[in-house]
């Protein structure tokens, strides 16, 4: 008999702590959504921050400036869109350069307007690339006429990062555009972004398959690298040989990393 009523007692007191631990278990949760609601809540004195950072990035010293425009991008502060695009307009190419990055991170499809108007006037290198990038990051599809336009440009580097942001845009009115450049580009890792692109747009190319498939033997490890990603990321899985092929003999470690990634990917 007093085995039973200690045995009682026992599931008595169990069922009253796992009460307890279920009761604390809910405040925890509770006190954690509260606190990830009051963090991401907005007050006077956070939206003064944005304010000022808006302001900095149009009239401040140039130190000011770019802290405030890079802050401005990476935050994603809206705010900063027309001070940015002011920039556009700037004197000094490192403000430009920085904004027109800025400006693609805050991904505001808009600024893809500017950005293109602004792309023929841009004399400075590193800022006319900054826009090629943003175009891609933007996602306007606007964006492709201009781009395709550009798939012929004599500096290989305009040349690459037109056929980057071509394959993130994936629009079929650039197909002609760029299976013709595909045939004329000598730069493997350029020739990469291009057959993403095509792919991406038509998936049924078997000789744009058969090309990708064959820069994975390319003496560009970048062109290796990109290579493996989109074979993974279009998932032709009739590739898994080459690529356990190309494992056996790669040596740099990023794209090994992409072509194992690609593998089990594939297997699975």
């Amino acid at each position: 008999m007093k085995l039973r009523f200690n045995l009682a007692e026992n599931c008595t007191k169990m069922r009253y702590s796992t009460d307890v631990l279920k009761n604390i278990f809910s405040l925890a949760i509770i006190l954690s959504v509260s606190t990830s609601l009051y963090s991401v809540s907005d007050t006077p004195e956070k939206a003064e921050y944005r304010r000022n950072l808006a302001e900095n990035a149009r009239a401040a010293l140039i130190e000011k400036r770019l802290h405030a425009i890079g802050e401005c991008g990476t935050s994603r502060f809206t705010i900063c869109y027309r001070a940015l695009v002011d920039n556009l307009q700037d004197p000094e190419p490192e403000i430009r350069e920085q904004s027109i990055r800025a400006l693609g991170k805050l991904n505001i499809k808009d600024a893809a307007e500017p950005l293109t108007a602004h792309l023929d006037k841009e004399e400075n290198a590193q800022a006319k690339y900054a826009i090629l990038w943003a175009l891609g990051y933007l996602g306007n599809a606007a964006s492709s006429e201009k781009l395709a336009g550009l798939l012929n440009d004599e500096d290989a580097e305009v040349r690459r990062l037109s056929a980057h942001s071509l394959s993130n845009l994936a629009q079929k009115e650039s197909l002609d555009a760029i299976n013709a450049r595909i045939a004329e580009e000598k730069i493997d890792v350029t020739k990469a972004h291009l057959l993403r692109a095509s792919l991406r747009i038509k998936i049924g190319q078997p000789e744009m398959i058969n090309q990708l498939i064959e820069l994975l033997k390319s003496p560009d490890y970048w062109a290796r690298y990109h290579t493996a990603n989109t074979i993974k990321e279009l998932r032709l899985k009739f590739a898994l040989k080459p690529l356990e092929h190309a494992l056996k003999l790669e040596e740099q470690p990023n794209t090994r990393a992409a072509i194992q990634s690609a593998i089990q990917a594939l297997r699975f």
